[in-house]
């Protein structure tokens, strides 16, 4: 773990394992804390990198209202410099797809492969939050109610998830905003950066090789928007995870990291 010093405040990140670099990006309202210890199934294969957006727990470097997403982006790579790592494979989920989205638009060179998990952008006309989705952060000024969390982790896995597995998911989100805060004026910012996503032209020349992955039972961001985030990128591979919701990791971690794996050994300069 370490401190990265960041304009007036510091990033927070994490690193684990060996191997090829892959940096993981968690999304709206999330911090390191929440992968739950996914980081280190995925550090059995690579050196993974985890980083705490600003404005999110350990992360004291504000995000301001007029911070966009590459924003984010220039803390991934300074999070890189400061590493002494010069190319890395960037993997996002969701609100972080979006900024591994933006990592390589704005540092195409510091890019190795990009894989992109349950992620919209704007300007698709597609709904890129489902109505469950929206209802539940309606309600986000009560994070601090139990109830808030049981809702989210709801719409967060898939249908099929077992109770006690959500139980223990509520549970842990719970004790993750008492111990770390939630942060949700930060929340808003995130949306209305991601809101000011348009990107859609701009990928048709980003060549980085990309993973597009998606749950096939995503109860918050439709999975349609991965779908036709896949077409605008000249070099995307689309992969379906059968049976996992927008929190895959919960869902079907295994699946997931077989398929990071992959793309990272099938794009990496040994």
């Amino acid at each position: 773990m370490g401190i990265v010093a960041s304009g007036d405040g510091s990033l927070y990140y994490e690193v684990h394992g060996s191997g090829q670099p892959v940096v993981l990006l968690r999304g709206l309202g999330r911090t390191v804390k929440h992968w739950l210890g996914y980081e280190h199934q995925l550090a059995k294969n690579a050196r993974v990198i985890t980083i705490e957006l600003r404005g999110m727990g350990l992360s004291d470097q504000r995000y301001r209202w007029r911070d966009d997403l590459f924003a984010n982006a220039d803390d991934v790579i300074k999070v890189l410099d400061h590493l002494r790592i010069e190319k890395a494979h960037i993997a996002g989920i969701s609100l972080g797809g979006m900024v591994t989205l933006a990592t390589g638009l704005k540092f195409a060179d510091r890019v190795q492969s990009m894989v992109v998990m349950n992620t919209s952008i704007a300007g698709q006309g597609t709904l890129r939050l489902s109505p469950k989705g929206v209802m539940v952060l309606s309600q986000i000024m009560r994070f601090r109610d139990e109830r808030f969390h049981a809702a989210l982790v709801d719409v967060l896995v898939s249908p099929s998830c077992d109770p006690e597995h959500k139980s223990e998911l509520a549970k842990a989100y719970a004790q993750i905003a008492e111990m770390h805060g939630f942060g949700a004026v930060t929340v808003i910012k995130q949306l209305l950066g991601a809101g000011r996503f348009l990107v859609k032209k701009r990928l048709k020349n980003l060549a980085i090789p990309t993973l597009v992955v998606y749950g096939s039972d995503d109860q918050f961001v439709p999975n349609i928007n991965s779908k036709k985030l896949a077409k605008l990128l000249p070099t995307a591979e689309v992969f379906e995870i059968a049976g996992a919701g927008h929190e895959i990791t919960a869902d079907k971690p295994d699946e997931l990291t077989a398929a990071i794996t992959g793309w990272v050994g099938k794009n990496s300069i040994t």
